[in-house]
């Protein structure tokens, strides 16, 4: 008898697995060898600025939750969506630099008019 297979293993014909790993096809190690060594050379970490962005609204809600065997996952959910609210923070090295909470989605010139006002 055959053991359950997974998604990402392979099951031979002797009834073991092999873990497959994938990676990209267009990765290129000689290229982002020769980035990092750019980037260790010109770039100072102390300098550097990461600017992270997530919108979010009331109906983010999990589809999927766990329970016994038998039994059926019961939760709650708000009936009205809400409006969308878009949080971005800017991190250095030093801690948090600026963080700012918006009503709506963020576009490009939404992110360049807060680039502009917060950070600069």
């Amino acid at each position: 008898m055959n053991p359950p297979s997974h998604a990402g293993c392979a099951t031979s014909s002797t009834g073991g697995t092999k873990k497959i790993s994938l990676s990209a096809s267009e990765r290129d190690e000689a290229e982002r060898a020769a980035w990092r060594a750019h980037a260790q050379a010109e770039l100072n970490p102390e300098t550097l600025v990461f600017v992270d962005e997530r919108g979010c609204h009331l109906a983010l809600t999990p589809l999927y939750a766990w329970a016994p065997r038998g039994q059926r996952a019961f939760a709650q959910a708000p009936r009205n969506r809400g409006k969308n609210t878009t949080r971005w923070a800017a991190l250095t090295g030093e801690g948090l630099l600026a963080s700012l909470i918006l009503e709506g989605a963020t576009n490009a010139e939404v992110f360049l008019t807060c680039l502009d006002r917060v950070l600069c």
